[in-house]
């Protein structure tokens, strides 16, 4: 047989009314004619067609007049069919019911989730397959869209496999999102503005210096990850010296060195200026131990003195040109 092609399922009987032209199958042989839509409590047409114990016994239990099958009931069964046929056309999978027996390895689909048996559930109002974990399995469920649609994701079920489009990465769902490669413990170095950026764009993975949920990790901050070889008398750890991005320089981290200074001046010109006498070389006798040929004019006066800009003490940096990568670690 060809491959059939695919067509739209359209429901026998869909553009009539249900009154006087969908019966309950049966009624009309048992003297009593019923339409689907008509039962008390009715919610469903499909389930009034099957609602008689002549459904279950075929046209044995709805035949009238020389086994005369009635319209309206060809009717309903033809209504019947085609409607659960386009259903399934529809959803694909059918949803979960409570009353449906499943078998090992029946599919159902429930809460936008499809699930597999993993074993034979016989019997009435069965437990829902998200809460029936000895029954059922999620089947992978693979859903693609952004970050913010995946926030508003109700409920997903382990193993939900996402694709964020804005990362972008596969990410799976085991209690909370997580991106598929990795395992836990796993560590990498991520490159973004912010460690917030960091972990938005790796569901699953936290810093590793700050985790809360890792408090053996807070006191790794200013610390290198690094590997030893101890054949080469490298030691696996190592006195841990407080991380400083600058420093202020003390005398002992300068090298030696002089200063040059201007002498006070000479007498003869600094008593121009009115702030220092000219005297003659009697009156400093006994006061200057050292001695010259003409005091009167050329003598210098000497005095202790300071440099000017001695400096502030402002740190300088003393971190190289840096590129920021932030640690991750695998939840």
């Amino acid at each position: 047989m060809s491959k059939i092609k695919r067509t739209i399922q359209r429901i026998f009987g869909g553009d009539v009314g249900l009154d006087g032209n969908i019966s309950v199958f049966g009624s009309l042989s048992a003297g009593n004619p019923k339409y689907a839509g008509s039962l008390p409590a009715s919610d469903n047409p499909l389930d009034d067609i099957q609602n008689l114990p002549g459904y279950g016994r075929g046209w044995t239990g709805a035949t009238i007049r020389n086994n005369i099958a009635p319209l309206q009931d060809m009717n309903a069964l033809q209504y019947l069919f085609s409607s659960q046929i386009a259903y399934l056309m529809q959803s694909g999978v059918p949803e979960w019911h409570k009353d449906q027996e499943y078998h090992e390895g029946s599919f159902c689909s429930y809460n936008n989730t499809l699930y597999v048996a993993t074993n034979t559930v016989v019997g009435k109002s069965n437990p829902n397959p998200k809460d029936d974990t000895n029954n059922w399995r999620p089947y992978a469920m693979i859903s693609i869209g952004t970050t913010e649609n995946r926030k508003r994701l109700e409920s997903p079920s382990t193993g939900h496999i996402y694709y964020d489009i804005d990362i972008p990465r596969w990410l799976t769902w085991n209690g909370r999102w997580t991106t598929i490669e990795g395992s836990p413990g796993d560590i990498k170095m991520v490159h973004a503005n912010s460690i917030d950026e960091a972990e938005e764009r790796n569901p699953g993975w936290v810093h590793y210096v700050t985790s809360k949920e890792h408090p053996d990790f807070k006191n790794s901050v200013g610390r290198v990850i690094a590997s030893a070889d101890p054949n080469n008398g490298a030691k696996s750890s190592g006195s841990i010296n407080e991380p400083k991005e600058s420093i202020i320089l003390s005398v002992a981290n300068l090298p030696p060195h002089t200063h040059d200074y201007e002498d006070v001046g000479f007498l003869e010109q600094l008593s121009k200026t009115g702030t220092i006498k000219n005297r003659k070389k009697s009156e400093y006798e006994g006061y200057i131990g050292s001695k010259a040929t003409d005091w009167d004019n050329d003598m210098q006066v000497f005095r202790n003195a300071v440099t000017k800009s001695t400096g502030s003490s402002d740190p300088i940096s003393i971190m190289q040109p840096t590129l920021y990568a932030w640690c991750l670690i695998k939840l």
